[in-house]
């Protein structure tokens, strides 16, 4: 998904990973069963191919933490609060592989994450292959090699088949008496080894040299669950015509915009959307930027006529209510 506040692009990824579940499609339906009550919330690889193709967001959310995020902050610190995490880093299982790939190539300038229900704090610095700051790589984007990741996965998991990664594994009986405070690692990670190798990065101009990641508590009582952190907004122009960021920054109604780059990904890859189990296989990235490309144009020439002009969300896409407060 992607959202732009005031001319700040955020962007985000819904989910988890497991490995059974990521190179599939989205084949579940409602009435929910066990099984698809699971995996509904495993995140895919269609999401982050769509997401890799992004130009250089400012803010960054998900619900998993990008794998080995810990060894980038106060491990010492987290490990005296969460000792039950000892186990998933030892083993590689605690993280999303995919996530990290994409923090290592959008290079956002915050990461917020939640999941693991404890405030924590890393920086991450972004180096190239000459060892220099933030610039653009020459290896492939995010998830362009799912075989290779496929692959890596499978070798950690000791009796696993290609037959076995193709289907969802079956739900497991809920444990009565859990501690609300902690989660099950084994029922939401596999063992990984480490991600792939980052993929092409966009701009050098659009890039940041380091990603503040911050996740937070539970919203409970006296935890660390609430946070403003202040980030700066450039100049944007509102739905109302010609003002500029002096009026719109000090605003009380954030402006919700829709962003180019995004529309432009959604439609080049819709042809790619299972609604199926199995996952048809995805263009190549040279292919793909340029149908991105392509839509990109489209996306210029019949959007802002549909908008007024504008590319904000309002009169377009509102919020509103659709189920009664409980």
């Amino acid at each position: 998904m992607l959202e732009v506040v005031n001319g700040i692009r955020i962007a985000g990824a819904l989910g988890i990973f497991k490995v059974q579940d990521f190179r599939q499609g989205h084949h579940e339906r409602m009435p929910y069963d066990n099984s698809a009550m699971r995996s509904i919330y495993h995140i895919r690889e269609y999401c982050v191919r769509k997401l890799s193709l992004l130009p250089a967001p400012e803010v960054f959310l998900s619900h998993d933490w990008p794998h080995q995020i810990e060894h980038y902050g106060d491990l010492r610190g987290l490990l005296s609060r969460k000792k039950f995490l000892r186990a998933g880093m030892d083993t590689g299982r605690l993280g999303s592989p995919p996530l990290m790939g994409l923090l290592t190539t959008l290079r956002p300038q915050w990461w917020f994450a939640a999941h693991l229900h404890t405030r924590f704090e890393a920086t991450v610095a972004h180096y190239d292959a000459d060892g220099s700051g933030a610039g653009a790589t020459d290896a492939s984007f995010v998830a362009m090699r799912a075989e290779n990741l496929m692959k890596l996965l499978l070798t950690t998991r000791m009796g696993v088949t290609e037959a076995e990664v193709a289907v969802s594994v079956a739900p497991k009986e809920n444990k009565a008496h859990r501690n609300p405070d902690e989660i099950t690692l084994s029922d939401e990670e596999e063992d990984v080894t480490a991600p792939p190798l980052p993929p092409a990065a966009p701009p050098a101009s659009t890039l940041t040299p380091v990603t503040n990641f911050l996740a937070l508590d539970k919203c409970l009582p006296n935890r660390q669950f609430p946070e403003v952190i202040d980030i700066p907004t450039p100049q944007v122009t509102v739905a109302q015509g010609d003002t500029d960021a002096s009026s719109s920054s000090t605003s009380s109604t954030p402006t919700l915009s829709y962003d180019l780059a995004w529309l432009a990904i959604t439609r080049a890859f819709h042809p790619s959307l299972s609604l199926n189990r199995m996952q048809s296989a995805f263009p190549e990235e040279t292919h793909a930027r340029s149908l991105v490309a392509r839509e990109l144009e489209w996306v210029n020439t019949h959007v802002p006529p549909k908008l007024g002009g504008t590319w904000a969300m309002q009169g377009c896409q509102n919020f509103v209510m659709t189920a009664p407060p409980t």
